[in-house]
């Protein structure tokens, strides 16, 4: 690697790391960076697991929880700003896209049941933000809303709205036939779409060659 310099004694200096003491300045240089990190945000010590420098022994279990919240309130302030400006930035790429993108691009990288939507972003028209036609949410990654716990979770709703329409079934041919006869096959046809469309986010899930096609043509 060639680096140009006017003065290579002022500009470069040689540290030995055969010795100790270079060493322990890296390690110095770290909590020096980790103690200006928890300065700059405000974080307190107690978040890191170690006592609060400034009540030291002082300070009781009330005081220590306040902290933690306000920490709590801090990082969800700087995880929403995070959120924000990653959705803006996300959001002018694809505007990029489809303003200068070709057909041929997105066939490349987008799946095929998802191509038909990115060919709108060629009707857009000049002014247009591609906030009109997607909505864009930025997510961090947690055991909440990654993919296997996704599937978990749409199983269980599945079986929730099983359990849920027998018992809504068994009521409506109960009441309907008393109250109003036409309105009971109307109120099936929804809990069918419902079913319909849940099991259908179960089978995108755990993505099942041949299911998806089938089911949308069903409907």
């Amino acid at each position: 690697m060639r680096i140009v310099t006017d003065d290579i004694e002022k500009d470069w200096s040689i540290k030995n790391f055969a010795n100790a003491e270079p060493v322990e300045m890296i390690y110095r240089a770290k909590q020096g960076l980790e103690q200006r990190k928890m300065a700059a945000t405000g974080i307190p010590a107690v978040l890191s697991g170690m006592g609060d420098p400034v009540l030291k022994s002082g300070g009781g279990t009330g005081s220590t929880i306040a902290l933690i919240e306000q920490a709590g309130k801090k990082f969800g302030a700087i995880d929403k700003g995070v959120r924000r400006d990653l959705t803006g930035l996300y959001s002018h790429t694809l505007d990029l896209l489809a303003q200068y993108g070709s057909i041929e691009l997105y066939a490349k990288y987008a799946a095929p049941e998802d191509l038909r939507y990115l060919q709108m972003l060629k009707a857009i028209q000049p002014g247009t933000s591609i906030s009109d036609l997607f909505s864009l949410i930025v997510e961090a990654p947690s055991a909440s809303n990654n993919r296997e716990m996704q599937k978990q979770n749409a199983l269980v709703v599945w079986k929730f709205i099983q359990d849920q329409s027998q018992i809504a079934l068994g009521l409506a041919q109960q009441i309907f036939p008393q109250m109003n006869p036409a309105a009971l096959i109307p109120y099936m046809v929804q809990w069918a779409n419902l079913m319909n469309r849940v099991g259908q986010e179960v089978i995108d899930l755990n993505e099942l060659p041949g299911c998806g096609t089938s089911c949308r043509r069903s409907r």
